[in-house]
């Protein structure tokens, strides 16, 4: 008879090191909120976006490191409940509610909860336990760090990221014979968005002068060679509402210096990313008129429950009408 003892005892003693590892990252992230937020933002930005769990649906890095932090500094608190907060609640009470009556899918409820509301409660609660500036600052150097990185990405052709983990990223994204750069995001519309979505806030940060330009056009560079249609507009919106809408953090001489950078900047960018679209040809206006296809899935939304135009094959793959289904790793047939 086989004696199954030495394994067992083998699999707890690393179920035992692996919970006194947790415990422990939760007791130096409960006592250092600041390496909390660096920890969980890194994870965004530096861990390969297909490198999480597969627990039925896929979990990303940065949802598994934000339930971490959340329980490391919990309690966290709230202040006052805004109106942003109520509809939040509301809208993971619904998708809940939906779900259990067989209106939804456990994919759509699973990304709801494991990314969008925990990325939401993070941004809510952290500036409890740090300032908001300081997270401006720490989001800022971050992503100029990503920003950096994927400029260099789009030079050399390479990306260090796709090594790690599943070679179904291995293959780099192209765009009228250039790379897209993606960084770890597994997409360049995603890195593209993302570094986007952090120009408003180094802009508003406390940063010096010179160095919130330096940042912000660094940003922009890697928005452009991201060739992500997505990235550039918001990039070049949110710093545009942020020059005409931000006039107690941003004074007149600011204003009038980041206008000059952005201008200067788009001089230097649009050559390159007109050249490359119209290398592009047939790929990029492919691109663009699949997104103008989906605009006929318009009259068949509806604002609550599974649309009509949902169908799963016996694979498992989903369509919405006729649509091509997402071959995306992190998607889930769930």
């Amino acid at each position: 008879m086989l004696n199954r003892a030495g394994p067992a005892v083998d699999q707890l003693v690393t179920l035992g090191l692996g919970l006194l590892v947790v415990v422990g990252a939760l007791l130096v992230l409960r006592a250092a909120p600041r390496a909390a937020v660096v920890v969980w933002v890194s994870s965004i930005c530096f861990v390969p976006f297909w490198l999480g769990l597969s627990v039925g649906p896929f979990v990303p890095p940065a949802a598994v490191v934000g339930v971490l932090v959340l329980a490391a500094l919990a309690p966290l608190g709230f202040g006052r409940i805004s109106a942003a907060d109520a509809a939040a609640v509301l809208l993971v009470v619904v998708a809940l509610l939906l779900y259990a009556t067989g209106a939804s899918t456990l994919a759509t409820v699973f990304v709801l909860l494991s990314q969008w509301a925990v990325g939401y409660v993070l941004g809510r609660l952290l500036p409890s336990r740090v300032s908001l500036d300081w997270m401006y600052r720490c989001l800022g150097l971050t992503f100029t760090v990503v920003a950096v990185l994927a400029v260099v990405e789009f030079v050399a052709g390479a990306n260090v990221f796709v090594t790690l983990g599943s070679s179904e990223w291995t293959g780099l994204q192209e765009r009228g014979g250039m790379i897209r750069a993606e960084g770890a995001f597994g997409h360049s519309i995603a890195l593209g968005a993302c570094i986007a979505l952090v120009i408003p806030l180094v802009l508003a940060s406390s940063f010096s002068l010179p160095l919130r330009l330096v940042m912000v056009v660094t940003m922009l560079g890697a928005t452009a060679v991201t060739f992500s249609r997505i990235g550039m507009v918001t990039a070049a919106l949110g710093v545009v509402l942020t020059v005409v809408f931000a006039r107690d953090g941003m004074s007149a001489r600011l204003r009038a210096l980041v206008s000059i950078g952005i201008l200067a900047a788009g001089a230097a960018l649009i050559p390159l990313v007109d050249e490359t679209f119209t290398a592009a040809g047939e790929e990029a206006s492919g691109s663009a008129a699949y997104r103008s296809d989906l605009l006929s899935l318009a009259g068949d939304v509806k604002v609550i429950g599974l649309t009509d135009a949902f169908y799963r094959t016996p694979a498992g793959e989903v369509y919405y009408g006729g649509s091509a289904p997402s071959t995306a790793p992190w998607c889930c047939s769930h």
